[in-house]
């Protein structure tokens, strides 16, 4: 693709924005450029996010503006320029290895300009300078990249682009859906796939209760109990029914109703990957990572409320619950967050606040998120 020229690509993207915002339409809006005066202007028209595929590097501009105007920014990994870049191809160590050291770069650049760790989204660009087998290996190991660059959202495009043509032997893109779909299905496979909901809600239990996840280890481990006081004991390992049974003696009831034994199992399988039907302490380690990404998020989010609304949170309450009813149901809660420009895992904040487990956020339970009101940030 050649360069287009600044008037030129102001000419084709400002009116159509402005006219999508003067029609009354509330869709995100995105803005692909690698022009830091493209981006401001899309933005003062009405756009939400900047995609630059150049991951900020193509004008030293951008990331300012994004840090500017909080915006949400798509930093993308690619090498040389759209003309340039097949050329490029070759990677002296592993594509995924180079993708994710590259983007852990770009953020850490995003950060220095003021760019908000919330919004910065990561690309490794698919189908930009990369080779069919490129491009593969990055689907393929998709987990490994998302392991890397947390918590920032991964942001995998295949787009029904060219290596998916050169796969179904298909030149015409608008025939490519299928293979767009197997892409992504790759992706979701390989590590794009959320925590279910199981897990978070036994994590919020945990952080509400105690200090670290081994903790809650050593407590269920040997939890199944012969008798009225019997004896517990402890082998460093956890069976089903030991799991269940430590639950119920730690007193969560998170997953109490007619599927309990099919939520607890399920939370169950993802402690054990290996299906051995025992998880072990180093097992249960993968609870102590999300643990921290969970603290980070609402850490962050905090952050993010302080920053939009000032020192008093009870400022953001009343802007989330702007109907004053003095609680909000969690499809308020999205729609609250969204408002108000908050793009983060708004779900893992929400698991968390509801501490009684009601479906509903009071302002007590929202003034909890004090305690995760970052060092730097403190009351003096």
């Amino acid at each position: 693709a050649s360069e287009v020229p600044l008037d030129e690509e102001l000419k084709r993207v400002v009116p159509v924005i402005q006219g999508i915002r003067e029609a009354g339409l509330e869709a995100t809006i995105s803005i692909d450029t690698r022009k830091a005066s493209v981006a401001r202007k899309a933005l003062e028209a009405g756009a939400d996010w900047i995609n630059d595929v150049s991951g900020g590097e193509f004008d030293p501009q951008m990331l300012t503006v994004a840090s500017e105007f909080l915006a949400p920014i798509v930093l993308m990994h690619m090498k040389g320029t759209p003309e340039t870049m097949n050329s490029l191809a070759t990677y002296s160590e592993a594509v995924v290895t180079e993708v994710g050291d590259y983007l852990l770069t770009r953020r850490r650049a995003a950060e220095a300009a003021g760019v908000p760790s919330w919004n910065i989204i990561l690309d490794p660009g698919i189908g930009f300078a990369k080779t069919l087998e490129h491009n593969l290996s990055l689907l393929r190991h998709c987990g490994e990249l998302v392991a890397k660059t947390q918590p920032s959202p991964l942001l995998v495009g295949a787009s029904r682009k060219r290596f998916i043509g050169t796969i179904l032997q298909e030149p015409d893109f608008k025939k490519r859906s299928f293979g767009n779909a197997a892409a992504t299905a790759i992706a979701i496979a390989g590590g794009l796939n959320e925590v279910g909901e199981d897990v978070l809600d036994l994590l919020e239990f945990f952080i509400s209760r105690y200090n670290h996840v081994n903790e809650a280890f050593h407590h269920i481990d040997g939890g199944v109990r012969e008798g009225e006081g019997g004896n517990t004991t402890s082998n460093g390992e956890l069976t089903l029914r030991e799991f269940e049974a430590g639950l119920r003696d730690i007193g969560c009831h998170k997953f109490r109703g007619p599927n309990e034994k099919e939520r607890i199992g399920a939370v169950f399988r993802y402690l054990d990957p290996g299906g051995e039907g025992n998880v072990s302490l180093q097992e249960w380690q993968i609870l102590d990572q999300l643990w921290k990404e969970f603290v980070l998020s609402i850490q962050e989010f905090v952050q993010f409320l302080i920053y939009a609304f000032g020192d008093e949170l009870e400022f953001a309450w009343e802007e989330l619950d702007d109907d004053g009813s003095g609680e909000l149901s969690e499809d308020e809660w999205f729609g609250a967050v969204k408002r108000i420009g908050y793009f983060g895992p708004a779900r893992v904040v929400f698991a968390l606040l509801d501490g009684s487990d009601d479906g509903n956020i009071s302002w007590d339970e929202f003034s909890e998120l004090e305690k995760y009101r970052p060092q730097k940030l403190k009351k003096s």
